[in-house]
């Protein structure tokens, strides 16, 4: 991500969230469709997309591609994060569209548990019934973007600022491992070790990208 917002998330120990309707991937949320009239189909995805946001991330910390689309071309910093939550999950990656049908107890469950919703009644399952649902949405991508190999986490809005949403790392299973920062970024070790000293996690690595002149391909990690 650009070196400032790393910056700010590390200051306030939390992650900006991606939002269903504000990705770059013009057929989110197309990979995967469930075999059911379209009103019902478009209702359940907008409650789902009202409800929740996710977080992304990507195993390789020095693929040059990743870094020139999310890294601010090589100025920005990668965070590390060790979880604890079964909440994340590899991307699948598909040709085509998905097609599964939708078992008859999930949907009659989730019909109640929006009539309870509508009728201002708790609901402690709601939540549960549409992850079973919707979960192969979220995970399942068209097969032009495997080579981020993403995996991603459901989060919760612990934060919204200027119309965005943040998570917290703690409260969502995440903990700061290390910060990598991009061959061209201009923030310096010293600079991270302030900002990472108010952490409890004792081992945090702090990283830069250096480029080999020459071959892209062949970038490491210095310590």
């Amino acid at each position: 991500m650009p070196a400032e917002f790393a910056r700010d998330d590390l200051a306030k120990h939390r992650m900006k969230l991606s939002e269903f309707g504000k990705v770059n991937d013009e057929k989110e949320l197309q990979a995967y469709r469930l075999d059911i009239p379209d009103d019902i189909h478009d209702k359940l995805l907008a409650e789902f997309a009202e409800s929740l946001c996710f977080s992304c991330f990507a195993p390789n910390q020095v693929d040059l591609q990743m870094w020139e689309v999310y890294g601010d071309q090589g100025r920005g910093i990668c965070l590390g994060f060790d979880f604890k939550t079964s909440n994340i999950r590899k991307v699948e990656y598909v040709s085509k569209t998905k097609v599964a049908s939708l078992p008859e107890r999930l949907f009659q469950q989730w019909q109640h548990e929006r009539e309870l919703r509508n009728a201002r009644k708790k609901s402690t399952r709601l939540d549960k019934c549409m992850m079973d649902l919707l979960n192969p949405y979220v995970f399942t991508k068209t097969e032009g973007w495997k080579h981020e190999q993403e995996l991603r986490a459901f989060c919760q809005k612990d934060e919204e600022e200027n119309g965005l949403y943040f998570a917290n790392f703690s409260k969502n299973g995440m903990f700061l491992r290390e910060v990598i920062l991009g061959p061209a970024c201009s923030v310096t070790e010293i600079q991270i070790e302030e900002l990472v000293q108010a952490y409890t996690r004792s081992s945090i690595f702090i990283r830069r990208i250096v480029a080999i002149e020459g071959d892209p391909t062949r970038d490491v990690i210095a310590n």
